[in-house]
């Protein structure tokens, strides 16, 4: 799958300088990445995945998903847990 954000290019001295950025892999950074930069209408984004969007959105959770709580559980037990209060 490929996806490319769609947003229309700034005009004048901004448009030359758009910038293209290529991410391979919808996991949790690439997701998290490419929504952050969508913020940014000088930087097109175009996001690699294996998956279609219907499977990411129907499919299993990802194995780092999966994984999140078990590190949250690690990281309070280490007392490096420092963001569960905000």
């Amino acid at each position: 799958m490929k996806t490319t954000n769609k947003k229309p290019a700034p005009r004048g001295k901004a448009q030359a300088r758009r910038k293209r950025i290529a991410i391979v892999g919808a996991g949790q950074a690439g997701l998290q990445l490419g929504l952050g930069l969508l913020e940014h209408p000088e930087i097109e984004v175009t996001l690699y995945s294996d998956r279609t969007a219907e499977e990411v959105a129907s499919g299993s959770l990802m194995a780092t998903a999966i994984l999140f709580q078990n590190k949250r559980e690690i990281e309070r037990e280490l007392e490096l847990d420092f963001w569960s209060d905000t």
